[in-house]
């Protein structure tokens, strides 16, 4: 039953900044038409790396291919961040071939992200160019009706901006960057239905894009709509519990539904949160969608988040790892890389961007953390309790530091304080499931049967589906002398286990 430091999920972090920059996302599509079988040829064997996004590896072969390369090559650089070596690939390949539609909105793009890049958002008239050439040439291109409509966004040109984004979603209308763009521009002039629409369209897309819920849950609440903003705020909020902007949202809206207590505890931990500047940091868009976050810092952060949260941790570690080698003070990136290399088991490389981090910003209880949880992974205790009482010591308390806390003195030994900290992890966050899960863990451990069947009863609760925490349970139950509440949840687990067991055959055939 021990569970903890084996399955610890380092929790995201969000960007700092501002709000939302509008034009930080525009899109890139990647069409390769694959062989499937082994080749030397430099350019088929790039092609399929480039696919598969080992751009590092597929970077040698594509530059020894000539001409025929460039396209290739362009996307390529753009993905490592060589803005000026993907525009020159980009524009060889349309000198190639000018009357490639997608070469043209290939070259718009490289030359959209190369300024943004560069924070010049409104040096951007090459790649205007660039993208009305390829509708020129193919007037459905999703991609560059879209691209047009960030271009025009921040150009103020609204008009232009609104009727490029929904020409995109007249051509594919589950373009979910398109509806979040488009309902800003909405929500900012005065239409808060129309706008709404498109928030709610957004979640129904991408269910894991909180700032899509954010808004949604933003314009419920100020429309009097509490119980429905509540959910959408909630939803956002698991999505990026340290965003200040989420928690006050959600704590307005909980304060207005007559749950007062509730929503004043989370005001006031989003008013602490705002010392440090975190933000949304989501203005992300699943990447399958044909949308790409490409240009500052921030931008890549946010695209490393959003792989980080969909399981892609070489993806993730790659867009932070950009966003450095933009700007190489940026803490966020930093401190992604830091949490994505403990996912990964590089506990040394997790410690280096860590210790960076904590150098940048040496109040932030995050941070300091993520930099405890790595130093515990890597098995320096001493050092993971200093880090973690510095963390502590800053006087923000929340979820992940006492979660971290009991892990260190599960760890060392200390069961009964390990108890005290998934306790206090729990109280700061009821739906703590790896909390939940080593409190109950911990609290049998230590003779406190009843405060385990809690905790599992609760992990039951929160999901009905899970085996292990109906056998924890039954076993809490069983200590307990409930004998027929023990066979029912041990009944349960039995079937929910031959239920997966015969999904993963019927998956194999």
């Amino acid at each position: 039953m021990r569970n903890w430091g084996g399955s610890v999920r380092p929790w995201a972090r969000v960007a700092r900044g501002r709000l939302l920059r509008s034009g930080s996302a525009i899109c890139w599509v990647w069409t390769l038409a694959l062989c499937s079988c082994e080749s030397t040829d430099p350019l088929t064997t790039g092609r399929q790396l480039l696919a598969e996004e080992r751009y590092d590896e597929a970077l040698p072969l594509l530059e020894s291919a000539g001409t025929p390369a460039d396209r290739y090559l362009a996307r390529a650089y753009l993905a490592l961040g060589r803005f000026d070596e993907a525009v020159r690939a980009a524009e060889s390949a349309v000198t190639d071939d000018g009357l490639d539609a997608g070469l043209h909105e290939l070259l718009g793009t490289v030359l959209t992200a190369r300024s943004f890049a560069r924070d010049e958002f409104r040096n951007t008239a090459g790649a205007e160019a660039s993208f009305l050439r390829a509708l020129e040439l193919d007037s459905a291109r999703v991609h560059s009706h879209y691209n047009l409509g960030v271009i025009y966004t921040h150009k103020e040109r609204l008009e232009e901006a609104v009727n490029s984004y929904l020409a995109a979603l007249r051509f594919d209308s589950t373009l979910v960057a398109a509806h979040k763009k488009v309902a800003e521009i909405y929500r900012k002039s005065g239409d808060p239905q129309t706008a709404l629409n498109h928030y709610r369209r957004a979640t129904e897309l991408a269910g894991d894009d909180g700032q899509a819920f954010y808004y949604l849950g933003v314009i419920l609440r100020d429309g009097g709509r509490h119980e429905e903003a509540v959910s959408a705020l909630s939803r956002a909020a698991e999505l990026n519990p340290h965003s200040p902007q989420i928690l006050s949202g959600l704590g307005q809206a909980l304060v207005r539904l007559g749950r007062r207590e509730e929503g004043r505890r989370l005001l006031e931990r989003s008013q602490s949160m705002r010392l440090q500047e975190r933000d949304l940091g989501s203005d992300v868009t699943p990447p399958e969608g044909g949308v790409v976050p490409v240009g500052p810092a921030k931008a890549h952060h946010a695209l490393g988040l959003h792989r980080a949260v969909r399981g892609d941790l070489a993806g993730a570690a790659r867009e932070y790892r950009n966003a450095i080698a933009i700007d190489s003070t940026y803490v966020d990136g930093h401190s992604g890389l830091g949490a994505v290399l403990t996912m990964q088991g590089d506990y040394t490389g997790a410690i280096v961007a860590l210790e960076r981090a904590v150098s940048l910003t040496p109040d932030d209880p995050v941070t300091r953390t993520r930099l405890g949880l790595a130093l515990l992974k890597a098995g320096r205790l001493a050092a993971s309790r200093v880090a973690l009482d510095d963390a502590a010591d800053i006087g923000q308390n929340f979820p992940e530091l006492s979660y971290t806390r009991g892990l260190l003195e599960a760890r060392a030994g200390d069961l009964e304080l390990a108890r005290v900290h998934f306790d206090q992890a729990v109280r700061l966050r009821p739906g703590y499931r790896d909390a939940l899960l080593n409190l109950g863990v911990t609290s049998m451990k230590t003779g406190n049967i009843r405060d385990a069947a809690s905790a599992y009863a609760r992990l039951v609760e929160l999901d009905p589906d899970d085996a292990r925490a109906h056998l924890y349970l039954s076993d809490a139950y069983r200590q307990l002398g409930r004998t027929v509440d023990s066979q029912a949840h041990r009944r349960a687990a039995q079937r929910l286990r031959a239920a997966q067991a015969d999904s993963g055959a019927s998956s194999k055939r």
